[in-house]
């Protein structure tokens, strides 16, 4: 694992910078960063470094930059006295992208709202400005490099966590082996749920869940061959099979509505 750090001094705050803050505009004080290579670390909202303690206040840890479509910059950093995670979309402010950007954060921050107090997600720790927010820091990897280590890693457990989410009639729509996160203790904590959809019972839209549930479960099927070995059952293989109108839309983004987002 290798370290850039860029240390500089801190300089007081003036009247402007204060103001800029308020706003939610990027703090002008030049702020200490480490910018770490290690894949693991470099996964969103994981790092396998320590931070310590009293440094903490004075060094962020950048674990992921912007720089794709609708990517933000995705930082360990101090916040109410604590070590946090910040994700931040200012890089899209003032372009023709910023609504989408202040909407994928409020989507985001509600989300890990209504999933307060669950022990499978982050704890929502605040807005920083129209475009970012605070979450809390989970120290561990990701499922991958979890099973790159041989760690202990259940799919059942996977299987529990989002059967759980449902639960609370909210399916995450991106299950991946980076979305997952490993604690040392091998507590399994979801991540990014920008693309998470919820429904109350009784709503209009509460019918889509029966499809996007079954959307996850098959989602986590990707998991099961990679630890247990085992093959997916004829039934699962069915359920994995994306229906017509997935793939439409899947190829409508893909082909159509992504190349001219990024054309501007």
């Amino acid at each position: 694992m290798t370290f850039h750090c860029s240390l500089s001094p801190r300089a007081p705050l003036s009247d402007k910078s204060v103001s800029d803050q308020g706003n939610g505009a990027p703090r002008s004080v030049s702020q200490p960063t480490i910018t770490t290579t290690d894949a693991a670390a470099n996964e969103p909202w994981a790092t396998a470094i320590p931070i310590s303690q009293p440094h903490a206040p004075h060094q962020d840890v950048i674990l992921q930059s912007a720089g794709g479509l609708l990517k933000a910059d995705v930082t360990i950093t101090s916040h109410a006295g604590e070590i946090v995670v910040r994700k931040d979309y200012r890089l899209w402010q003032g372009t023709a992208l910023a609504p989408l950007a202040r909407y994928l954060v409020n989507r985001e921050a509600r989300m890990l709202e209504r999933l307060g107090g669950w022990s499978h997600t982050p704890d929502f720790k605040g807005f920083d400005g129209r475009y970012a927010f605070y979450m809390s820091h989970i120290e561990g990897v990701d499922l991958g490099e979890a099973r790159r280590h041989n760690m202990p890693v259940r799919y059942g457990d996977i299987q529990r966590m989002v059967a759980e989410l449902h639960r609370f009639h909210i399916t995450h729509n991106d299950l991946r082996w980076t979305n997952i996160l490993v604690r040392p203790d091998g507590h399994m904590v979801l991540i990014d749920f920008a693309s998470a959809f919820h429904a109350a019972p009784g709503s209009l839209l509460h019918p889509i869940m029966n499809r996007l549930r079954r959307t996850d479960i098959a989602g986590t099927f990707k998991f099961k061959r990679k630890l247990t070995g085992r093959a997916l059952t004829p039934t699962e293989q069915r359920l994995k099979a994306a229906p017509r109108w997935l793939l439409l839309m899947r190829k409508g983004w893909k082909h159509y509505l992504l190349p001219r987002l990024k054309k501007g």
